[in-house]
């Protein structure tokens, strides 16, 4: 990340949001597409004023009752937990009709 950039927010997968200290531009810094001290990122708005006005709420997303997007666990003790009730359910047989 250039020395020209401030880091104003993150994702959960470790991106960052980018403030120019040069111009004010607002960009998206992927930490797995942008490398380098001289890799600003992708600019995503030409000011903090704009990129804030663009900014919106996110509607929930009506999924199928047994379809998860993104789980996060932080706690070993859990994530022991759920990898052995997985590993119980992958050994049970299962029957698919129609057969692909």
């Amino acid at each position: 990340m250039p020395e020209s950039m401030f880091p104003i927010a993150d994702d959960a997968g470790g991106n960052l949001i980018l403030i120019s200290l040069v111009d004010g531009a607002v960009y998206f810094w992927d930490h797995e597409v942008n490398d380098g001290v001289d890799d600003p990122g992708e600019k995503v708005s030409a000011s903090f004023k704009d990129f804030l006005a663009h900014l919106r709420t996110r509607e929930p997303v009506d999924l199928p009752e047994h379809r998860v997007l993104s789980v996060e666990i932080n706690d070993p003790e859990t994530f022991a937990k759920l990898k052995r009730q997985v590993e119980r359910e992958a050994r049970k047989p299962t029957i698919r009709w129609p057969s692909p």
